[in-house]
C-alpha cells in the first residue's frame, strides 16, 4: 500500500516516534538503536528540515503531547514575553497576540515543510531485494 507522505502526515509520524508510540521491533536486537524503517526515516526528514530546532517546542506540544497549537505558551513562569521571544529566535512575533503565537509558529513550520516536500519529496529508502535462485529452489 502506498502512503501519501504529506507534511501533516510526516509531522504526525514524527510526534508518534518522539512519544514512543511507534517503536521499532528491531530496537532490542540492535542494542537500542532504531532501524531505518519508514517512520524513522520520516522522523529524520522532519528533523533535518531547515529551522526545525527553532520550532521544536511548539511541534512537541502539538504532535507529542497532542495539545492544540493555540494553547502553546511561548514563555515560562516569570519570564517576560520579549525575553522569551528573543531567546527562542521568535522576535518576529513581537507585537502579535500571545494567544495566537503557538498557531503562528506551527503554521510557519508547516509552510517550510510543505515547500521542502515540493523541492525534495520524501521517498523512504528500501534496499533492493535480490533473491538467490538456489536458496529459493531449496525451500520449494
Amino acid at each position: 500500500m502506498a502512503v501519501n507522505w504529506t507534511a501533516e502526515f510526516l509531522l504526525s509520524v514524527w510526534g508518534l516516534r518522539q512519544g514512543k508510540a511507534l517503536r521499532d521491533p528491531c530496537r532490542v536486537s540492535t542494542g537500542g538503536v532504531a532501524g531505518p524503517d519508514d517512520e524513522w526515516q520520516a522522523m529524520r526528514y522532519v528533523e533535518t528540515t531547515p529551522g526545525f530546532d527553532r520550532y521544536r517546542p511548539v511541534l512537541a506540544w502539538v504532535y507529542v503531547q497532542c495539545k492544540p497549537a493555540k494553547s502553546f505558551r511561548v514563555r515560562g513562569p516569570g519570564e517576560t514575553l520579549p525575553r522569551a521571544l528573543l531567546s527562542n529566535g521568535w522576535a518576529h512575533l513581537l507585537g502579535r497576540s500571545e494567544a495566537d503565537m503557538g498557531q503562528i509558529l506551527h503554521d510557519e513550520f508547516l509552510h517550510v515543510l510543505r515547500h521542502r516536500l515540493i523541492d525534495c519529496p520524501f521517498i523512504p529508502f528500501r534496499p533492493a531485494v535480490v533473491e538467490d535462485e538456489e536458496k529459493f529452489a531449496k525451500t520449494a
